[in-house]
């Protein structure tokens, strides 16, 4: 075997994996279903292993396939920005991003730094916003949050990771008042943000004590930054993001006094808008996803 497998083989496979379907694949890259689906099973004569699981409606990377394309897609897209900056000294090396403020400042901004030592050469622009129609001027791609079913669906998306709730406080407030069991939430306060008006009432809905929104004192806030922020600093008791939220309970600035989880039915997307999706955006992505993979081992 050569210390090469074949590119084009290999790009063929990349554009599979994205799209899941050969016939999206192949309108893509310009080439029939049969001989997209020839080229796969080329590469997987060439590696001796099954890359797709081929399923009734489009294909699935097995195992191995997930561990080629993690591998190679990071080494196309070196290839692609690397050709880009040959090819258009010129040209801007940026990307436009626009997302939710919270979002910005509780999981993205931290990052960041991690990938401007990777790539310094790429500037990444963010803008933020509240709501979700404003994200498409004047950017190339925003990430959104919702049940992949909204209007942004229409355009190319990725899924990031689901949206995880659980109740959070500092825990000084529990020095002050205790927090053993859900009864005792009828002797806090509840912290509300105006953006996430029922997160109370669907985590409260797991014990079946949705009542206690009836009796209990409550604080609402314009954002969930400023509700998160209110919860640190001991003003009650907030249904935090706990993805997004994971430098202040690594931190112990905030404690899950409860530990009770609920997956709900949103998420975050990566949207695109832009037409084009040059090299470095797919640097972006591709460092995006590694990140998602260390946060979900937290």
């Amino acid at each position: 075997m050569s210390n090469l497998p074949p590119l084009n083989n290999l790009r063929i496979f990349e554009c599979v994996a994205e799209h899941g379907n050969f016939t999206k694949a192949g309108d893509e890259l310009h080439l029939t279903q049969s001989a997209v689906s020839r080229q796969i099973s080329n590469l997987e004569n060439y590696y001796q292993t099954k890359l797709f699981h081929r399923e009734r409606v489009g294909v699935r990377l097995t195992n191995q396939g997930k561990a080629l394309y993690q591998e190679i897609s990071k080494a196309l897209d070196l290839i692609r920005a690397s050709s880009e900056k040959l090819s258009n000294p010129s040209v801007s090396q940026s990307i436009r991003i626009r997302t939710y403020t919270t979002f910005i400042a509780k999981w993205l901004i931290q990052r960041i730094p991690q990938f401007q030592d990777r790539h310094p050469e790429i500037e990444v622009l963010l803008s933020g916003g509240l709501q979700p129609e404003d994200f498409e001027e004047e950017t190339d791609f925003s990430i959104q949050f919702g049940t992949g079913k909204e209007k942004w669906a229409g355009n190319t998306n990725w899924f990031l990771f689901n949206d995880e709730i659980d109740a959070v406080c500092s825990p000084s407030l529990l020095e002050q008042v205790q927090l053993k069991n859900i009864q005792d939430l009828l002797n806090h306060k509840l912290l509300h943000s105006k953006y996430r008006k029922d997160d109370w009432k669907v985590w409260l809905k797991q014990f079946n004590r949705q009542d206690i929104l009836d009796s209990t004192k409550e604080m609402t806030f314009s954002s969930s930054l400023l509700n998160y922020q209110a919860a640190v600093d001991g003003l009650g008791v907030a249904i935090g993001q706990i993805h997004l939220l994971q430098n202040e309970l690594s931190k112990g600035l905030l404690i899950r006094p409860f530990n009770k989880t609920v997956r709900r039915e949103f998420g975050y997307y990566l949207v695109q808008h832009s037409k084009k999706v040059d090299g470095n955006f797919r640097l972006f992505k591709n460092w995006l996803f590694d990140e998602i993979q260390k946060m979900q081992r937290f």
